[in-house]
């Protein structure tokens, strides 16, 4: 009996959900979330891997504050940093004037604590105590028990300093030096300083000091205030001790010797036992490593110690710490602010000026220029140089203040004048470009020159292209050549590319391609972009160095991504980008022709460079070699004001230090935790008190632990405080804890009225939340109309979560028209205020190329950036899992992945909850555990996560972590299917069409089926061109059958387009036409689809529409069997019997008719029996044989019921 290899396998007839075939996990699925469908879902898995889920916001109790204002640009200047030479710490040692500590007023006096002032000290005050007095006027100056009030404790300052009272003397002369209560005056503080010191008082004698090494009121001199310092250490006065140590670190009129300045810093340790100073000299000589191991951590440690003993200059360090992400646990804007605020509430300048500048930059609070001015022009009141210089920049652009360029002209000018060095740079808008006032090269060479001469890099620059232009001084190259190379060699990388450019070219030097090349490349390893250029050239030239073309591509690759303007990215076409950003989107021939330095971080200008966008220009050479190596066709500033050193440097000697405090007040409206146990105090206090923010902000501490244990009831107990108040922020707040079922029952109908109220007045947050939830169908119907017009509420008021939603919208096509360049958009505006949730949404859009070309060096500079900013809300983390998950721009590591994912989901990030159930149920990461697996996902299918809901879904239908239950999974699916989630949809119809879960409805399956083909679901559109094919609740119809198999195989649905090629082979639905039919079926093929190969495969035995060819037929076939294909197991059997493309062998023919017969395949088992029955490959065995006759024969195979008679006749017998 000759077997019909030729029979091919028609269109499946899938009558319930099936797998075509095994295939490896796939990759985490486009979106927000990595959707990884196990193998067993309810689809095929080729399906899977390419569905595009729900990209749904994580919804934490805790939402984003309004962005009011457009995003940051750049710092208004260099953020002041923390403290560490004479002109930081000022009279902050002893806020008392007192050396010993049983002077000190005690936050344990009861007049101190909250009930007014001693009675008995006030009679004594009254009387004339000078003591009496003075406490009094501290209790006034720090708020303590008494409204704070500089104005009274200056009166009862001024009553013990008459009296001769050298303490009495030393407060008024402070509130005189720090403008408490009274205009700032320096000559009166220095009268006031004298008439204490005259008394051997060390504080003053130590104030003195500093206002002879800051240079206030007089002529800066350290000499002399060395003199006062060595008086006061006499006394082992020990903030004396501890600047003269300062002084000797940084060579402030002595040699540097660091030696003697640990000397100087153990005897302030040894003395400093008052006020936290002792913590504080342990902290900065951790974080100097000066006589020990350099240590930020240890540093950060000591200086918390201080602190909390109120030591301000300590509040200073930690605020700087945090804003710099240094020896903390992660950079932390808003807790930077809190300690900042403390300071500069005593009158730190420093600390005015940096929280100026965070106003500026939108950094731990909203964007405002006006509030940023109001902070710098406070710190300009002290002179402090950055501050007057930034006043200067801010009159000019017209930011936060009417613009007045006379004004800026003046204060620029003071800057100028005192010695800061970028306002002498910067002087250049006035008169190089005749910003203001009429172009003066001349004056513009001289502030340029003074700059320079301070050791400004960026001004050495400056004042090299004027003595090459000969603009404003004589040309001269050979004072080019030597400016160029001061700045150069301080690592100014446009310097080091024109010193680079000079040598190559031998322009007023000795012409030395390999100086050239070493120069350009230091400026090309800080990715200035025009040197990456050079570099590149001369690599391609071997000008220099070896000829290397790989190297070059590298650098001309780097220099293009360089080249970009901040935010643009070339790949985004620019119809979305225009709408975000006005410029154009340079060329690659623009970038190489003119190349604008680009300092990291990437998006910033200078105020001065937003006064007038262009600045000093520079002739392009060119030529045919290297002489075409261009000069920077821009010469902007490097962004000094920018750059945030990774280390915290020392400040200029402008830097003014403050008094002491005992305590000062909490920064305004801040809802961060605040994990010590005074400020827990302080805020039960103002709550009690019947402050709302103090309430908001309690109840946050509740429900985060942080100071407290944490408690939800407590929680919701203040927030209801301060909603009674109409508070909107509480509102929301209440609106989370019934939404996310903490303290209270989950209700999402009662945390939808709690949103309302806050959206009813306007509150973006709450116009979000409430978008939110109609987005979701939480505690509403569905209604994504509804939530567009609450997002766009939000949006107009540009809230970034809501400008992502409504990208996430347009996205998926969400109640209005899918539309990938509008989610681009809205995505782009939500990510110009660092919104990390679409950073990291963008970072995918190009990773997988939607609507965009695949490139993931741009996804991942997407994703650093979502990293970055992902703090508030655990996108950081979840962001770097995602990395390792994928091993983008890390090695792929699933076990820190699932680590990432664990501690987003502790900050109730959902998306996280999906991917965490995800790797359990595929033991990627973990081991293998349904259990877990379910409790993730039914986290995420709780907040209306549709890809969540789809899993629970499947995992029932699988019994996988929940005894299998098909209705239970028909109702998940259900849910899901509601939110137009095509592979629910999809699942929905093969659930009616199988009647499992739910009773059979034909009409129901064409119904969903319909829906999801219509959605553009690949397997929906074959599994509706089935039902046509096989007439099932409707008539049959072979052309639409055709026509949806055909829409499903040009999505690359494998198995649709081996439907297609069996189409086109047997002319059903089409005209036959076999190379169509061949063409098809190879696409399956080269996606390893098992029926393909067996189609194709016995066309080429045949040598059907091909040329016959038994051995490529035999290993396509022998591919599908591999796969488990039944048919094409049983036709490797018989090639394997026959000899027909391979090696003749009976043994293997039995071992692979024995797969297919254990499958139920009749022929096979026909096939085994034979084998059985005539001992060919197996051992002789009558009986084995006559059970396979008998299975075949009951699937109709009238040739084993053939055998059986024979058996039965002629065996039995």
């Amino acid at each position: 009996m000759q077997p019909d290899i030729a029979h091919v396998e028609a269109l499946r007839p899938v009558i319930k959900p099936s797998l075509d075939s095994p295939s490896p996990p796939p990759s985490p699925a486009k979106g927000s979330a990595l959707t990884l469908l196990e193998p067993q879902t309810i689809e095929a898995v080729q399906d899977a891997v390419s569905d595009v889920v729900i990209s749904a916001p994580s919804i934490s109790a805790e939402e984003p504050q309004v962005q009011a204002t457009p995003s940051p640009t750049t710092p208004v200047s260099p953020p002041i940093t923390p403290s560490s030479t004479v002109s930081d710490i000022a009279n902050v040692f002893a806020t008392t004037g007192l050396k010993d500590k049983n002077e000190l007023p005690s936050q344990n006096d009861t007049c101190v604590r909250s009930q007014g002032i001693d009675q008995m000290a006030y009679e004594a005050a009254e009387k004339g105590d000078p003591t009496a007095q003075n406490k009094i006027g501290d209790l006034y100056r720090f708020g303590h028990g008494v409204p704070q009030d500089c104005t009274t404790a200056m009166d009862w300052y001024r009553k013990a300093a008459e009296q001769g009272d050298v303490r009495g003397q030393w407060n008024v002369a402070q509130l005189y030096d720090y403008a408490l209560g009274v205009p700032l005056d320096y000559a009166l503080a220095m009268e006031w300083y004298q008439k204490a010191a005259a008394h051997g008082y060390a504080p003053a004698q130590c104030a003195i000091g500093d206002l002879h090494a800051n240079g206030q009121g007089l002529t800066q001199d350290y000499a002399t205030s060395m003199v006062w310092y060595l008086k006061a250490a006499e006394q082992h006065y020990a903030e004396a001790e501890f600047l003269i140590g300062t002084m000797y670190q940084h060579g402030q009129g002595v040699p540097v010797d660091e030696a003697t300045a640990l000397e100087w810093f153990n005897k302030a340790i040894e003395h400093g036992n008052v006020g936290g100073w002792s913590e504080y000299f342990h902290g900065y000589l951790y974080y100097w490593g000066l006589g020990v191991t350099k240590d930020m951590t240890i540093a950060y440690e000591w200086f918390l110690k201080s602190a909390n003993q109120d030591n301000i200059p300590a509040y200073n360090k930690i605020g700087n710490m945090y804003y710099q992400g240094v020896g903390v646990p992660q950079q932390d804007y808003t807790k930077a602010m809190e300690w900042l605020l403390k300071g500069a509430s005593q009158g730190r300048p420093d600390d005015m000026h940096q929280i100026g500048d965070m106003h500026y930059n939108g950094l731990g609070v909203p964007q405002n220029y006006v509030e940023a001015f109001k902070w710098i022009f406070k710190a300009a009141q002290y002179d402090l140089g950055p501050s007057v210089a930034d006043i200067g920049f801010l009159y000019c652009s017209g930011t936060g203040v009417d613009q007045d360029y006379e004004k800026g002209r003046a204060w620029l000018l003071k800057a100028a004048a005192i010695g800061v060095a970028h306002a002498q740079r910067e002087l250049r808008f006035l008169y190089h470009e005749g910003v203001g006032g009429p172009v003066d090269y001349p004056a513009a060479f001289e502030w340029f020159l003074k700059a320079a001469e301070q050791d400004h890099p960026a001004a050495q620059a400056d004042v090299g292209n004027m003595y090459h232009r000969g603009r404003g001084v004589e040309q001269d190259l050979t004072k080019e050549e030597e400016w160029l190379l001061k700045s150069a060699k301080q690592g100014r990388p446009n310097a080091q590319q024109e010193v680079g450019a000079m040598y190559f070219n031998g322009e007023g030097v000795p012409q030395n391609h390999s100086l050239g090349f070493e120069w350009c490349l230091k400026a090309a390893l800080q990715d200035y972009a025009c040197a990456q250029w050079d570099v590149g050239y001369m690599y391609s030239t071997g000008q220099g160095v070896f000829e290397n073309h790989i190297k070059a591509v590298e650098w001309f690759r780097k220099a293009a991504e360089q080249g970009l303007e901040p935010r643009r990215i070339a790949a985004v076409p620019d119809a979305v980008l225009d709408v975000v950003i006005d410029d154009p989107v340079p060329t690659s021939s623009t970038l190489l022709e003119e190349t604008q330095e680009t300092p990291k971080p990437l998006p910033s200008k200078t105020l001065a460079e937003k006064v007038q966008e262009t600045s000093l220009k520079v002739e392009v050479l060119t030529g045919s070699t290297l002489s075409s190596i261009p000069k920077e066709a821009t010469k902007q500033e490097f962004q000094d004001s920018g750059s945030r050193p990774t280390e915290i440097t020392p400040p200029p000697s402008t830097t003014k230090r403050a008094p002491q405090a005992p305590q000062a007040p909490q920064a305004p409206q801040n809802y961060s935790a605040a994990s010590e146990t005074t400020e827990v105090t302080q805020a039960i206090v103002s709550a009690s008190l019947g402050d709302k923010d103090a309430q908001v902000t309690l109840g946050n501490m509740y429900v985060r632990g942080q100071g407290v244990d944490q408690d939800y009831e407590a929680a919701m107990d203040w927030y209801r405080k301060a909603a009674e108040k109409n508070d909107p922020v509480a509102q929301n707040r209440i609106g989370d804890l019934y939404r996310l079922g903490r303290g209270v029952c989950q209700d999402c109908s009662a945390a939808m009225e709690w949103y309302r109220k806050a959206a009813d007045q306007d509150d973006p947050t709450g116009q979000y939340n409430v978008g939110q939830m109609y987005d979701y169908a939480l505690g509403v119907p569905l209604d994504f109309a509804l939530a567009m017009e609450w997002y766009q509420k939000a949006a107009d008021k540009d809230y970034p979560p809501a400008q992502h939603s409504i990208g996430d919208l347009y996205s998926h096509g969400q109640g209005v028209t899918q539309d990938s360049n509008k989610a681009m958009e809205w995505y782009l505006k939500a990510s110009v205020q660092h919104h990390a949730e679409s950073e990291f949404r963008i970072g995918t859009v190009f990773e997988e190329g939607q609507g965009v070309s695949k490139d993931e060096h741009v996804a991942l500079e997407w994703f650093k950036r979502a990293v970055e900013h992902g703090a508030t809300d655990g996108w950081n983390v979840y962001t770097k899992g995602y990395l390792y998950f994928r091993g983008l721009g890390v090695p792929q590591d699933m076990a820190i992945a699932h680590e990432c994912f664990v501690e987003a989901a502790g900050e109730g990030h959902i998306p996280a909850h999906i991917e965490l159930g995800n790797m359990h149920s595929m033991g990627m990461g973990v081991p293998v555990d349904y259990t877990k697996a379910m409790e993730w996902l039914l986290k995420g299918a709780s907040q209306g996560r549709a890809d969540a809901m789809q899993q629970v879904g499947g995992m029932y239908y699988h019994g996988q972590g929940a005894p299998q239950d098909f209705a239970e999974a028909f109702k998940w699916l259900f849910k899901a299917a509601q939110y137009d989630f095509l592979p629910s949809m999809t699942d929905i119809g093969l659930l009616y069409r199988s009647g499992l879960g739910v009773a059979q409805d034909l009409e129901q399956a064409f119904f969903w089926l319909s829906k999801a083909a219509r959605g553009g679901r690949a397997n929906a559109q074959r599994e509706l061109g089935f039902m046509y094919h096989r007439g099932l609740g409707i008539a049959q119809d072979s052309q639409l059958a055709f026509e949806w198999c055909l829409k499903a195989a040009e999505q690359g649905h494998a198995a649709a387009q081996a439907d297609v090629g069996n189409m086109y082979h047997h002319g059903r639905g089409v005209a036959q036409d076999l190379t169509k039919a061949i063409d098809w079926l190879l696409k399956a093929v080269d996606q390893n689809h098992a029926v393909a190969q067996q189609e194709l495969g016995a066309m080429l035995f045949i040598g059907e529409g091909v040329p016959a060819n038994h051995s490529v037929a035999f290993e396509l076939i022998l591919k599908a069997a591999e796969q488990g294909h039944a048919e094409s197991q049983r036709n490797v059997g018989v090639m394997y019997s026959t000899g027909q493309g391979t090696f003749q062998n009976d043994i293997k023919g039995a071992e692979w008719f024995r797969k297919a017969a254990e499958q139920g395949h009749a022929f096979a088992q026909l096939e085994l029996g034979q084998a059985y029955l005539a001992g060919k490959g197996v051992a002789q065995n009558v009986a084995v044989a006559k059970e396979l006759f008998a299975l075949a024969a009951a699937q109709g195979i009238e040739e084993a019921k053939t055998f059986l008679e024979y058996i039965h006749n002629n065996v039995e017998q």
